[in-house]
């Protein structure tokens, strides 16, 4: 089985005008915007109560996690539980 090469995405933190690398290295989009110095909100960091919901402008994701309680909206976000598949810009 071949290894997977490791993607690394620019995540544009729109309201906040910082703009970070992801890698498999960070564990979620929250902790990264934390590395970041962009100011998020967050409570529980395991998707269940919705603190960290923010919209997504551009760009895709998914959960690390099943258990997580998504939110209704497709272009909301719990970014304490995601990480990218592309490129994103996020209302943050």
């Amino acid at each position: 089985m071949a290894n997977q090469p490791e993607e690394d995405f620019k995540i544009e933190f729109k309201r906040s005008g910082i703009t970070a690398t992801w890698n498999r290295s960070v564990e979620n989009i929250l902790e990264l915007a934390e590395d970041a110095g962009v100011k998020a909100d967050s409570s529980c960091q395991s998707g269940t109560c919705h603190t960290c919901l923010v919209r997504v402008l551009a760009g895709t994701f998914e959960y690390a996690d099943d258990d997580v309680f998504e939110p209704d909206g497709e272009d909301e976000i719990l970014i304490c539980s995601a990480q990218p598949t592309s490129n994103m810009v996020i209302d943050l």
